[in-house]
């Protein structure tokens, strides 16, 4: 497995190599993750392609909220109308491509909401669902590795030691923040 980056943090006389590398056994967050629901799409190319489905969410789920598309090297899922500037174009991207449906625990925490308030709280958690399975299906979830490295002052060796690890964060940014604080935790711990 290819690291996307390393980086070295000293403090306090402690030396600490950040790893970070692409997490390929993350699992599909519409799969795995409660909350989510489900994406249903209207393109033969997915994996989630079903029409009937779209067809008959729309005519009994009122709950169900339009999606939008964008594919141009990268594939972006987003409700219905907030498509980007830059990905608003007639050849990469669909304005209705499908519909995201709610799960039974998104309809349970939305039970005491009617209305508007009931259409916002589905479209937001539809921005989520997208957020979250767009990075998924670019492969931007992450993992770091964090070794302290001792180095033997008679040989100018040094010696990697494997202190801690952790996978499954979406975005790269997201990764940094995680494996940062790890190391600031065991800089507290040493």
């Amino acid at each position: 497995m290819d690291a996307i980056e390393t980086r070295t943090v000293e403090q306090n006389g402690q030396t600490y190599r950040i790893t970070i590398y692409a997490d390929e056994d993350a699992p599909n967050p519409l799969e795995d993750w409660s909350e989510m629901g489900a994406i249903l799409s209207l393109s033969r190319r997915h994996a989630n392609f079903d029409p009937d489905g779209i067809e008959e969410a729309i005519e009994s789920n009122a709950d169900a909220v339009p999606l939008s598309y964008y594919e141009h090297g990268s594939c972006l899922w987003c409700v219905a109308g907030e498509l980007p500037a830059g990905a608003a174009c007639p050849w990469d991207s669909v304005r209705f491509a499908g519909l995201w449906l709610p799960d039974a625990d998104t309809l349970e925490s939305a039970r005491n909401y009617g209305g508007r308030t009931r259409f916002h709280f589905m479209r937001k958690r539809a921005r989520q669902a997208c957020g979250a399975y767009t990075l998924w299906c670019n492969g931007e979830v992450y993992g770091y590795e964090v070794e302290r490295i001792v180095t033997c002052g008679e040989c100018d060796g040094e010696k990697a030691d494997p202190v801690d690890s952790c996978w499954g964060f979406f975005g790269l940014e997201v990764c940094r923040v995680e494996a940062a604080a790890a190391v600031a935790e065991l800089r507290k711990a040493a």
